[in-house]
């Protein structure tokens, strides 16, 4: 009995020391390493075409480590090279094809158990040993079609002594594949953040077909401000920061970061609609600032979550513009609650076409997120998928059996962004009463020639006329007129007239496009009138502006002389 528990216990001992399809396919599942250096959806990995953040590596503590690696390649030529962090060749070589040669994985439990030279009935491996410590990458050569998946793969970090190391196998991007849509992928991978955060994703079954991992700070787009780099979109949105291992990272390489907090928080208010938060921290990282608009609990619409990175030593500055969630400018006055909390380990997990097809009997409950170090609680899941018409969770979630599923239609051909963070260390809330200037504007219009009163003064020009006080908040309020002055008519209907009785005046008001109407005193609407009584004749002409004018002339008849007898003489 008790030789039968050595071996049995020698054997378990061994079984831990690989990194690759044991860790990618945990019971032998099928998922493949994919390299590729076609420029499609998936991008390039671990090829000479593939940028660095694609790259499949491994890092070395020190020279006397060595590295064992073995790969179940297609029956093609594949070369390899080993390069260093430059760019620069240490080794290279064909990858083999057949069984018994070295460097070729003929099964999965040879991938799981590791190089035979660590363990019995563990393939037989190539070996490189690193000229010096560093980072170093492998990368594959081939012609043809422009992808190569492999069916198992192992690179194991060695002692001089062949005690294996695991956590030093790492890529900041994955490209993988299960072959199908009806095989799982339950692989747990360990990103490792940029404050130096270890957490576990356990994917717990997904079923994606071809895919990609990658984890970052920021989300699909390091380029937008959180709220909008976090949600989940429509294509390929994927961005690779952190480094992504088959291991917990290998603490000697690899140290666990501190936690971090705020010591303290100012803020300016300079009536300009504007918030600028001070932010002093005791390790940088990254920040959250969440201003509680509207006092229903919980994140509501209105609310406005900041989020950005803040440095150790200095004055980190923040800027809220003043509108709320909605985009509509918070009222001057308003009591704002403001909760500010150092967040530690924020880590997006962006997967481009993960599908998880319902119809192929995949009943997913989503990842299990685990904080590995430093300790501390279980991390808080959260999501938005409302773009590819998901769901959304942004008050967190935690649940045993998993966070954040979505099926074929959400996921096919879309980027899906997760994304938590290992501990939150949070201030008090503050209240602050928000300052802004208020600005009202009107506006007039006068036709011309008349006067409008603005600000006590009479105005007869076109302009911006502006008037300041000071409102409630210790902040101008400006009122701004702006004025128009409307063309009026221009009108002239002639000059008085002294006629004989018998005779008549024609009086024109004239014309002009923008004329809308005519009125004479006589109720004529005609643009001319003919006179030939004694009085005083008028027309007020409408213009399409509203504007009028009018102009008048006298006329005045004279009666004729009467009839005289002519006398003859």
């Amino acid at each position: 009995m008790k030789i039968l528990f050595t071996i049995v216990f020698f054997l378990a001992f061994q079984m831990v020391f690989s990194e690759g399809s044991k860790q990618l396919a945990p019971n032998g599942e099928i998922c493949r390493l994919r390299a590729s250096r076609a420029n499609d959806n998936y991008g390039n990995f671990a090829t000479l075409e593939a940028p660095e953040y694609a790259r499949l590596q491994f890092s070395i503590l020190n020279i006397t480590e060595r590295v064992y690696f073995g790969f179940k390649a297609p029956t093609t030529a594949i070369t390899y090279n080993i390069k260093d962090s430059l760019g620069i060749v240490k080794a290279t070589g064909t990858l083999p094809t057949t069984n018994l040669s070295n460097g070729y994985i003929n099964t999965w439990a040879e991938a799981n158990l590791g190089p035979n030279t660590i363990a019995i009935g563990g393939y037989p491996p190539l070996t490189f040993n690193p000229p010096f410590p560093g980072k170093f990458y492998i990368e594959f050569l081939f012609t043809g079609a422009n992808t190569r998946e492999f069916d198992l793969f192992d690179i194991t970090v060695a002692t001089a002594t062949n005690v294996a190391i695991n956590g030093r196998v790492w890529s900041k991007k994955w490209n993988l594949t299960t072959g199908s849509f009806g095989n799982l992928y339950k692989c747990k991978m360990y990103p490792y953040s940029n404050d130096r955060i270890v957490t576990e994703i356990d994917f717990n079954g997904i079923a994606p077909y071809t895919y990609t991992v990658s984890c970052n700070p920021k989300g699909c787009d390091p380029l937008q401000p959180f709220l909008l780099s976090r949600r989940s979109r429509t294509g390929s949105a994927v961005y690779a920061e952190y480094p992504i291992f088959l291991n917990n990272p290998d603490v000697g390489m690899f140290p666990t970061g501190v936690i971090g907090s705020v010591d303290s928080i100012h803020t300016q208010n300079e009536c300009d609609g504007n918030l600028d938060f001070l932010v002093y921290v005791n390790k940088s990282g990254t920040v959250d600032i969440m201003l509680d608009i509207n006092p229903l609990p919980g994140f509501q619409p209105e609310d406005i979550s900041l989020n950005d990175s803040v440095y150790s030593g200095i004055a980190n500055i923040i800027n809220w513009n003043g509108l709320n969630g909605l985009g509509v400018p918070v009222p001057n006055g308003t009591t704002i609650s403001i909760i500010v909390s150092y967040v530690n380990g924020l880590t997006n997990l962006p997967m481009y076409d993960v599908e998880n097809d319902v119809a192929f009997g995949v009943d997913y409950k989503g990842l299990k997120i685990s904080l590995i170090r430093p300790s501390g609680p279980k991390p808080l899941v959260y999501w938005d998928d409302a773009q590819v018409g998901g769901t959304v969770n942004l008050t967190g979630c935690n649940l045993a059996i998993g966070c954040h599923s979505w099926g074929n239609s959400v996921g096919n051909n879309n980027t899906i962004n997760t994304w938590w963070y290992s501990v939150s260390m949070s201030m008090a809330p503050v209240n602050l009463q928000f300052r802004r200037s208020n600005y009202y504007e009107v506006s007039a219009s006068i036709c011309e020639g008349d006067s409008s009163l603005i600000n006590g003064i009479w105005q007869t020009t076109s302009g911006m006329y502006y008037d300041s006080l000071i409102n409630f908040m210790g902040c101008d309020s400006v009122h701004a007129t702006n004025l128009t002055v409307k063309p009026s008519p221009n009108i002239n209907i002639g000059n008085d007239a002294h006629i004989c009785q018998g005779n008549s005046v024609v009086y024109d008001a004239g014309t002009n496009v923008n004329i809308q109407s005519y009125l004479w005193n006589t109720s004529a609407i005609t643009q001319t009138i003919t006179a030939s009584t004694s009085g005083t004749y008028s027309c007020l002409v409408t213009y399409n502006n509203l504007c009028q004018k009018s102009d008048s002339a006298v006329l005045i008849v004279s009666p004729l002389p009467p009839s005289q007898l002519i006398k003859h003489n």
